[in-house]
């Protein structure tokens, strides 16, 4: 029995629609109760802005439209306290005055930002009910996900049915940008649907099986390649693939017969084919797929890359995620030789001698599915009543606290109307339980009201992107969650968790946008070097790299630069680092002399902040001040035109930035972009090092690297120098990174503001950074680790404040 939106009282997706307009709306004007926080500005405080401040924003000039020798210190409005949060934001930056004006002496600058920033942040905490951003927020498209199959104890796919969630402040999670409309209620009825079918209409549990797959005959694609290209070779133990295609070992004759996990085993190993075919130093890779490959709608993921060893055949096992039908399916993994026969090839090769595939793995999901669902109710023998205890139990799980009867009577009375109308016990439960997918407070997190409930949602949901578990809850109904050291306490015992997996891949796939990995393709003809391994091996290392500061309650600082880096073979011969081998990523001291070390000269990093063909300093430059420094600048004025590097390299990147800084409207701004985009300018578009430019002209000869001409030249000579705003001078990467791990505070606080707006759900105001500013002061002395750092901002006022 499918139902729609039409069929549900519209108060339901009224309540939703209330509560989103409820959320998102940003109040202006009075702020009650501020009246007796007000700014001081006479003695002190007047002849600072006289020194330093009335030549730009005084009676004859008002840049940015601000005066200040006639600005009230009244805080009673949001806009007073919006104003003076800009002043007190850009003076504590050092952005004003401008760096071409006489600086202001450390002390006189103390006592101001003291004078501004103790009344602002007074009334902005008096008025934080009637701050913008505050409130119910709607779980982004990953978290009902999780929580829809953490609620029924499934492991599927629903985000794709919903539209992509707004982004605000760099998250997905933040409330401003999470609208919601009957089409999105819509959505949520369908994704809803599929999920509570696979549980009330579960099919009998199909019986785990164990096949071992021969190549030729199990997998006709391969065979048929063989036969029609001649690009296969059998030998007397395996089957021989030397180049990448879409056309290799397909499980042909094997197709999940359920939705399910199923376990694969491969026995493989390199060889060597042709005449005059040397070894080379890094193994033959193989990448295991899953998907549909057969279908005109072909589907597939990738499950990982595994290295096999030189003649001597090993088992590479994995366990897999799969759809009912889909099959797996294995490629050489790196090889970018043309389609060559076999009696022209001489080179490494990929020998497969047999597939096992086992599954599906139940594991007994299927029995904790239906007690999550069905309790001990046999749902061919349920009763309306039983429907009722049902969705009471169902609903108080759902909405993560206890409820009563009339809080579940709006969607018990749709699931009544069912059993009226005839509807069986499961279609009546799944129409009353579909209801409750559908409420407001279940789609909502961050109520009004922080009581210690809403706590264990918000640190659930900030470190799991799931549902509070048994113990938060228990907490919570203790009343303990309020406590600093419990919340403390959880936070260690939650990033112990496997959860706490989905925090580290989101947050960092949203700050250092690694989501974006794919969005580009790097040319073949400049960097033919680059490919799946070498992507694969970018992302996980910097997500190793965090999840070793997070286990390891390791500095902050370590984001400036490090000592070490996270490695495997792939990744250190794209880093020209010697010694290491295989395919885990694992902590490898760096050399002295490495150029390598902390996020900023990671490839992912790299990558995502290049278009795959070329970088540019104002690209990186914009988005290290944004995401590593917390110091964004405006975007350009309408009308100035972007600087496209040359790639032909007639003309030097910094020859025409200098020419872009003849604006007077472009300089101010590229003083401070230019600098770290220079300084990360010694790193191509895949993250390798280059002292020249690759370009692509005809009239050039290819550079021969290892003895093989390339299609790509090497052009003028890369300049890496810069001066910082303050008039400190670097000449290379290292130099810059030590001068940023000089004053490492704005690094810190920038990370804990960007951890903080995640775990919030809304963009932070001034009395936020206060906490954070006074986090970073207590995490001094433990020299900025990470896991302290978030056990601090769980542990802060602001945390638990509404």
């Amino acid at each position: 029995m499918r139902v729609s939106v039409a069929t549900f009282p519209r108060r339901l997706v009224g309540a939703c629609m209330s509560l989103y307009l409820c959320a998102s709306s940003a109040t202006a004007g009075d702020a009650p109760g501020n009246a007796k926080h007000e700014i001081v500005i006479d003695g002190e405080l007047t002849t600072f802005f006289r020194s330093h401040c009335y030549d730009c924003h005084g009676a004859d000039v008002q840049e940015g439209k601000l005066r200040l020798d006639t600005l009230s210190g009244a805080l009673q409005t949001s806009e007073a306290q919006e104003t003076w949060s800009k002043i007190l934001t850009r003076l504590a930056a050092g952005e004003m005055p401008p760096e071409d004006q006489p600086r202001p002496e450390r002390a006189p600058l103390q006592n101001a930002l003291s004078a501004i920033r103790a009344p602002l942040v007074a009334a902005v905490r008096s008025s934080v009910a009637g701050r913008p951003g505050r409130g119910p927020r709607r779980l982004n498209r990953a978290e009902y996900q999780n929580s829809v199959n953490a609620l029924l104890g499934t492991d599927l796919d629903l985000a794709g049915y919903l539209p992509e969630d707004g982004i605000a402040d760099g998250f997905d999670k933040v409330g401003r940008a999470l609208n919601i409309s009957s089409v999105q209620v819509e959505r949520y009825l369908e994704a809803s649907e599929e999920a509570l079918d696979a549980v009330l209409y579960e099919q009998p549990k199909i019986p785990s099986t164990t096949r071992r797959y021969n190549i030729w005959d199990d997998c006709g694609i391969a065979r048929r390649t063989f036969t029609y290209n001649g690009v296969f070779a059998e030998s007397k133990d395996a089957v021989l693939a030397w180049y990448t295609s879409d056309k290799f070992y397909y499980v042909e004759t094997f197709k999940a017969p359920v939705r399910g996990k199923y376990r694969i085993r491969i026995s493989a190993y390199g060889t060597l084919l042709g005449k005059g075919a040397e070894r080379s130093a890094a193994p033959v890779q193989l990448a295991l797929h899953g998907g549909d490959f057969k279908s005109s709608n072909r589907v597939s993921h990738r499950v990982g890359f595994f290295s096999t060893d030189w003649e001597q055949p090993r088992v590479i096992e994995a366990v897999d995620l799969l759809e009912a039908g889909h099959s797996f399916k294995l490629t050489i993994a790196g090889r970018q030789t043309t389609n060559t026969k076999v009696a022209e090839y001489a080179g490494p090769a990929l020998a497969v001698q047999w597939m096992e595939i086992e599954g599906p793995l139940d594991e007994g999901v299927a029995e904790r599915r239906r007690q999550l669902v069905f309790d001990h109710v046999d749902p061919d023998r349920g009763t309306p009543a039983d429907a009722e205890r049902l969705l009471q139990r169902f609903a108080e799980r759902a909405f993560r606290r206890p409820i009563d009867a009339p809080d579940v009577e709006p969607y018990a009375a749709v699931m009544r109307a069912q059993f009226a109308a005839g509807a069986s016990f499961r279609e009546g439960l799944k129409v009353g339980m579909q209801a409750v997918l559908c409420a407001p407070e279940f789609l909502f997190v961050n109520p009004e009201a922080a009581d210690d409930y809403a706590v264990a949602s918000r640190l659930s949901y900030f470190l799991w992107s799931a549902p509070p578990d048994a113990e938060l809850l228990q907490a919570a109904a203790s009343g303990k969650l309020r406590r600093a050291d419990e919340r403390r306490r959880h936070v260690d015992r939650m990033l112990a968790d496997g959860r706490a997996q989905f925090f580290a891949h989101h947050f960092l796939d949203h700050w250092l946008d690694l989501k974006k990995i794919d969005f580009t393709t790097p040319d073949k003809d400049i960097y033919p070097e680059y490919d799946e391994p070498l992507r694969d091996a970018m992302v996980r290392e910097t997500r190793m790299f965090f999840a070793d500061l997070l286990q390891n309650d390791g500095s902050v600082r370590n984001i400036i630069d490090s000592d070490y880096a996270m490695l495997n073979a792939r990744l250190a011969r794209h880093y020209d680092i010697s010694g290491v081998v295989g395919d885990d990523i694992r902590k490898v001291p760096l050399p002295a002399d490495s150029l390598r070390g902390g996020l900023l000269t990671q490839a992912s990093v790299l990558k995502v902040t290049a278009d795959g063909t070329a970088t540019s300093p104002v690209l990186r430059g914009v988005w290290l001040l944004d995401r590593i420094l917390g110091r964004p600048v405006p975007p350009p004025p309408p009308g100035v035109p972007g600087v496209e590097p040359d790639v032909r390299g007639a003309t030097t990147i910094r020859e025409q930035l200098a020419k872009h800084r003849q604006s007077e409207s472009c300089a101010t701004c590229h003083k401070r972009i230019d600098p770290p985009g220079f300084a990360l300018e010694c790193f191509d578009a895949i993250g390798g090092f280059r002292d020249r430019y690759r370009v692509v002209d005809p009239e050039r000869p290819g550079a021969e690297v290892d003895g093989v001409r390339k299609k790509y030249a090497l052009g003028r000579k890369v300049e890496t120098g810069d001066q910082m705003p303050d008039g400190r001078k670097f000449a290379d990467v290292r130099e810059f990174q030590r001068l940023l791990a000089a004053d490492p505070r704005p690094v810190v606080e920038n990370v804990a503001m960007k951890l903080l707006t995640y775990a919030l759900g809304r963009e932070l105001d001034i009395a936020d950074r206060e906490d954070v500013r006074q986090i970073v002061d207590g995490l001094k002395s433990r020299d900025f680790g990470l896991r302290s750092m978030i056990k601090e901002l769980a542990a802060s006022d602001a945390f638990i404040a509404p």
